[in-house]
């Protein structure tokens, strides 16, 4: 696998847009940040993804309480779909660099962090090893999932329950979309939400 750059260049990576090259894959990854200032995290993360994924669409950002662990900050959680030449395992690779470049140290489950970023979707495909499991195991219990990913891929149907992103949307419970849109992510380096 090629190095992960440390910063985004002014053009994208080659090889990663040869139409001769290894087939392209549709991938959703869902971003969440609690810690630091986490609208410029989730736009270095996204400035960051783009070297790795093709027609990058992002998401609104939304607002949201923790869950799980309740005792911490607000997060701020956003989706992007793009596609990409990486394998699932090569795709985590390169999210957890990321996280890692990003300040992203590994302590409690589901506890503060600066950056998270999940694959939720990679095509169709169905993977389950002990370290990556698409789709995300969670994501039809967590609004702050859906909702970003219901503004990049409303249509995507689930390839598990075979339901599209907005039926799964619809059947949250209503504290599981506890989530308030704050629209695209800003660009002043200010924090898109100040709880």
């Amino acid at each position: 696998m090629r190095p992960l750059p440390a910063e985004p260049p002014g053009t994208p990576v080659a090889a990663a847009r040869r139409p001769d090259g290894p087939p392209r894959r549709d991938v959703v990854i869902a971003l969440g940040a609690n810690l630091g200032n986490r609208t410029q995290t989730l736009r270095r993360a996204v400035a960051r993804l783009r070297l790795w994924l093709d027609g990058l669409a992002v998401s609104n950002v939304y607002a949201t309480a923790p869950r799980y662990v309740e005792n911490q900050p607000n997060f701020l959680n956003m989706a992007v779909r793009g596609r990409t030449v990486l394998a699932p395992h090569e795709l985590l690779e390169v999210t957890q660099q990321i996280e890692r470049d990003l300040g992203r140290v590994r302590a409690a489950r589901y506890g503060p962090r600066h950056i998270d970023l999940d694959i939720v979707y990679y095509d169709d495909w169905q993977v389950s090893t002990p370290v990556l499991a698409i789709p995300h195991p969670l994501r039809g219990e967590r609004g702050f999932v859906l909702m970003p990913v219901a503004d990049v891929a409303p249509a995507l149907r689930d390839p598990v329950t075979g339901q599209s992103v907005q039926a799964m949307l619809r059947a949250l419970p209503a504290e599981a979309e506890d989530c308030v849109s704050l629209g695209p992510i800003a660009d002043d380096g200010a924090d898109a939400a100040s709880g």
